[in-house]
């Protein structure tokens, strides 16, 4: 049924283009003879604008429920491409925090030895008094 009703809408569209391409053709070219010159140029504004409408249909078309083409391939191409992204970010995340982890151990193993340090140099103090 939404097959039908988009079909409808498409040819709707279509021929609001041909008319539009028709009407902006006569009110540029004024007389018969420029009319005559210049008829190519009215089919191929015809062909560009059903082209265009059935593109911007086909990309616009959402609810489909499996996906074909281009917008498919699109739609893949952002998401690997997302998830690429992401991946990178997280490991640089963790390697900030594999960083920082070491950092605080080395921190933290400086204090220890400079609280053994002052303990051994009390302890010998003590023993020289």
């Amino acid at each position: 049924m939404k097959g039908d009703s988009r079909l409808v809408w498409l040819i709707i569209l279509i021929i609001v283009v041909i008319v539009v391409a028709v009407l902006l053709f006569r009110s540029y070219y004024k007389t018969e003879q420029e009319r005559q010159d210049n008829l190519n140029k009215l089919y191929l504004g015809i062909a560009i604008g059903i082209v265009a409408v059935i593109l911007g249909f086909y990309m616009t078309g959402r609810d489909e429920e499996q996906e074909h083409g281009i917008r498919d391939s699109v739609r893949n191409w952002w998401r690997n491409k997302r998830e690429v992204r992401e991946a990178g970010q997280d490991a640089k995340r963790a390697a900030e925090r594999e960083a920082k982890a070491k950092q605080r151990a080395s921190k933290a193993q400086g204090r220890q030895d400079e609280a053994l340090g002052r303990a051994m140099r009390e302890g010998a103090r003590s023993e020289k008094e």
